[in-house]
């Protein structure tokens, strides 16, 4: 597996053709707000490629805060016939190498409890089950972004900030990327 950083051309080709099947509406950021954090060096895009096709993609907000580097995992999906073949496991390996300053990861799930259907517990159930598996950890933090309620993991790479520490990068991750408005209508951090 071969990762690439991508362009703004090719980031919006993945938002049109795929992030849109990947994702609910409601989980979408626009598309300008992606390219504006991008300019300003808060945001990373990486393609997970086989040389010739993208089997998968991963979006980065990344926050410089109080001499570290954190990272919160915004978007990340394989492509649906290839789910299960251990490409998302493999990148997540692959993170203390791609981001070697940062010192973890935050990582938004669905919260199971939340969802409306037991289909939909189950898929949030294995999705988090996948990010447990792989190494993250429960932090205990619980989010509901943009009418969506997660539960917060970590990925360490470095260090391991404790709850408090942690609330504070992620609310910031958001702070730095949204406007006031934007933040203060759709952001809302529990402990």
């Amino acid at each position: 597996m071969e990762l690439l950083t991508l362009n703004e051309s090719e980031i919006e080709n993945v938002y049109l053709s795929r992030m849109k099947q990947d994702f609910p509406p409601d989980e979408l950021k626009p598309l300008d707000t992606i390219f504006r954090a991008l300019r300003c060096g808060q945001y990373r895009c990486i393609g997970l490629s086989d040389g010739e096709k993208l089997l998968g993609y991963a979006y980065f907000i990344i926050l410089r805060y109080d001499n570290r580097i954190t990272l919160l995992l915004d978007y990340f999906a394989v492509d649906a016939a290839l789910r299960g073949h251990g490409i998302g496991t493999a990148f997540l390996q692959k993170l203390p190498e791609l981001f070697p300053d940062a010192d973890t990861v935050l990582i938004e799930v669905e919260r199971p409890d939340a969802a409306e259907t037991d289909s939909e517990r189950a898929y949030r159930c294995r999705r988090k089950s996948f990010y447990l598996r792989g190494g993250c950890r429960e932090t205990g933090l619980k989010a509901r972004i943009f009418g969506v309620p997660y539960d917060i993991l970590q990925y360490p790479l470095a260090a391991e900030p404790d709850t408090d520490a942690l609330r504070e990068r992620y609310d910031a991750c958001y702070r730095q990327i949204l406007t006031k408005q934007l933040y203060l209508a759709n952001i809302e951090i529990e402990t």
